[in-house]
């Protein structure tokens, strides 16, 4: 009798445990990361490798300038540096025998100081050629623009011909996206985002599509245009699933 009294209480207890619901959020789906690109120099196209819905990997090569003109100033500054070297190494040894004959007062100080002068000029203008020199083969390199990491290109403003002007800022010329990972955008209350912790495992259905997800961000201050609701959104990868910014999807609990 005690032992049936103790298993209805058991019950009892059980039963009067809270179920804690399925929390369901609607929400939209958007790029993890989505960059612009363009070159850090101005040029002409060349070529144009890629059109959009391209899938691409990272570092793959995705437009390049005409590389004449920045071929032509490297060998132009190779030109220069091979007239001054031998000048440089004349006045540095010029300088040292100033040294030993001003060691042996054969010398005065101004002829020496004379030397010392000639020197740093020529080692001055040598070392002016070597950086922008250096600066010239960076400039070839970024005359190519490359794909930062693996995702599928969204627009392409660039036809050969056409010219590029930076100035201030590179003008965007290839949109690239990561489409193989995907974030999962809502806005709730409150009282919904504290019912989350970053880094918590969710879902995220797609349609008939599920997709194992994790918090990345619970918003800290109310979206504008929502006064009541915070930003929270969830990343998961989309394997081989294509998927769109904008669809729109569910977030779960687990």
């Amino acid at each position: 009798m005690r032992n049936t009294i103790y298993s209805v209480a058991a019950f009892i207890a059980l039963w009067a445990v809270p179920v804690v619901a399925q929390i369901k959020i609607a929400a939209t789906l958007n790029w993890a990361r989505r960059v612009e690109l363009g070159p850090l120099v101005s040029g002409v196209v060349k070529e144009v490798l890629v059109r959009p819905g391209d899938q691409v990997e990272a570092d793959q090569l995705l437009l390049r300038l005409d590389p004449r003109p920045f071929q032509t100033e490297i060998l132009q500054l190779k030109a220069q540096l091979d007239r001054v070297l031998p000048e440089l190494e004349e006045a540095k040894l010029e300088l040292q025998r100033a040294e030993e004959l001003y060691a042996r007062t054969v010398l005065s100080n101004h002829e020496l100081n004379i030397a010392k002068i000639g020197h740093a000029k020529l080692d001055s203008e040598y070392r002016r050629l070597k950086a922008r020199l250096e600066q010239a083969r960076l400039n070839l390199e970024y005359s190519r623009l490359r794909a930062p990491f693996a995702g599928i290109i969204l627009a392409r403003h660039a036809e050969p011909g056409q010219a590029v002007v930076t100035r201030m800022q590179s003008p965007p010329l290839i949109v690239l996206a990561d489409n193989r990972q995907m974030v999962a955008r809502a806005v709730v209350p409150l009282d919904t985002l504290l019912l989350f912790q970053n880094q918590q495992p969710v879902r995220v259905r797609v349609g008939n599509q599920a997709f194992e997800a994790a918090i990345r961000f619970l918003g800290l201050e109310p979206v504008s245009n929502h006064a009541a609701g915070y930003p929270l959104e969830a990343v998961f990868h989309a394997g081989d699933a294509v998927l769109r910014a904008g669809q729109p999807a569910i977030i779960e609990s687990k």
